[in-house]
């Protein structure tokens, strides 16, 4: 194989990183939104000690989410993109989309590095 070629290795983990980084952005407007409900007296009937515990457990684990699907994306450590993306589950907000992410996260495993980043085509 010449210097100019390279080979061709599918990179699920990236898919996997921004789909965990799109649920973690959207968890985290949730999150703001219903902690902004909270100081304005509450939700669907819910009173305002409500909402905003939701609104911080919600936003506490789409950091977290956000945190990972930045890993994942850049194939930095695939535990801590696989252990972020599970504990981003329990926001419940994008369950549809943290399941995928972390199916392509999962896949694409061997292709993570393991002093910092993507291993090199040899």
């Amino acid at each position: 194989m010449s210097a100019t070629e390279h080979a061709f290795t599918p990179r699920t983990y990236r898919a996997g990183g921004f789909l965990l980084v799109l649920s973690g952005v959207i968890s985290a407007i949730v999150g703001l939104a219903l902690l902004i409900a909270g100081t304005a007296g509450g939700v669907l009937g819910y009173g305002p000690l409500v909402t905003g515990v939701v609104g911080a457990y919600v936003l506490v684990f789409a950091v977290i989410e956000f945190a990972a699907g930045t890993s994942a994306y850049r194939g930095r450590n695939w535990y801590a993109s696989m252990t972020g993306g599970i504990l981003g589950m329990l926001g419940v907000v994008t369950l549809p989309l943290d399941l995928v992410g972390l199916i392509l996260v999962a896949l694409g495993e061997g292709e993570f590095g393991r002093r910092g980043g993507p291993r090199s085509a040899e």
